[in-house]
């Protein structure tokens, strides 16, 4: 598999109509090796290998342990969710796209009814978008909303597989939603790790040249690991995917930053301390608000929670 001159102009031309926001611009190599560390001790799941989730969980039932979770969390968090319900703000459905969604002044939460406990996680997961979000009082969002939302999020379902713990429901499947968390985030580290290196050549207005990209086979530690054969087929999978979606760093360094606030026992209140803040802070301040731990420490923390092969 060659490195063409066509072939590299399609490398380097396909960054031309992306967006690169100012915390993956000034922070890529911080990242990388984040994604690195972690990538390197944790082993993924394949969700079409998990065992399947045993527990039925009907909509209602979903609907009301999910309104005495937020209550656990702040008495006001189910009293607006209530209302939500009343509103018809909230929509399961059959569909794979689960999200919360802003238009104007009105807003939607999509949430899976497979009537399973993924239905419970994802909504708690959407829900604390839209309250962190505090929409529609605050329209724009801060940069540590853009960055570190998807860590709240994903610290919710964390958090309530601790409430239904608490509550004896579903043992076996909270062990095992962990590992959907892993299936569902873990493709997201390889597609960072290849882009970003030839994203920084990119923006440091290198040619894309077969001379460079051979230098980076030797100096890069992702490469060299993957040897110059896998690289070379990595970049023609690249081509052939939307860099966007691989340079979305938010869900995977979510999953990482979650594992660190739940290793860290974060508590209801420290949590909701993190919700209210953090659509009115940037995202250097909200960084200071979330344990101060070295990217070695996160690798750990994220293997603790999420490694498949150590669990099962």
């Amino acid at each position: 598999m060659l490195l063409e001159p066509k072939f590299l102009d399609t490398l380097h031309d396909n960054f031309k109509d992306i967006r690169i926001d100012s915390y993956l611009r000034e922070n890529q190599n911080m990242l990388f090796e984040l994604f690195y560390e972690v990538a390197k001790v944790l082993h993924p799941a394949n969700q079409n290998a998990l065992p399947l989730l045993k527990t039925h969980f009907s909509k209602k039932e979903t609907l009301r342990l999910e309104e005495e979770f937020l209550a656990s969390l702040h008495p006001r968090y189910s009293k607006q969710f209530r209302q939500d319900l009343v509103e018809g703000n909230l929509f399961p459905t059959d569909e794979d796209d689960y999200h919360y969604v802003r238009n104007g002044t009105t807003y939607q939460i999509y949430y899976p009814k497979q009537s399973t406990l993924i239905d419970f996680a994802v909504l708690s997961h959407e829900y604390i978008h839209h309250l962190s979000s505090k929409f529609p009082e605050l329209v724009e969002n801060t940069s540590a909303y853009t960055v570190y939302c998807e860590q709240l999020a994903i610290f919710a379902e964390l958090k309530c597989l601790d409430f239904l713990k608490e509550l004896g429901i579903a043992k076996d499947d909270v062990e095992l939603y962990k590992y959907y968390i892993n299936a569902r985030h873990y493709s997201n580290i390889a597609a960072f790790l290849t882009i970003q290196p030839l994203l920084e050549l990119y923006l440091s207005n290198h040619v894309f040249s077969e001379e460079k990209l051979e230098e980076l086979f030797t100096v890069n530690s992702f490469y060299n690991a993957l040897g110059r054969q896998d690289a070379i087929h990595n970049f023609h999978a690249l081509t052939r995917n939307s860099y966007q979606k691989c340079l979305h760093y938010q869900h995977p360094l979510g999953m990482f930053l979650a594992a660190s606030l739940h290793q860290a026992d974060i508590s209801n209140q420290e949590f909701v301390f993190l919700i209210e803040s953090i659509n009115m802070v940037s995202a250097e301040e909200f960084q200071k608000m979330l344990p101060q731990k070295s990217i070695i420490e996160i690798a750990n923390d994220t293997v603790s929670e999420f490694d498949y092969v150590k669990k099962k």
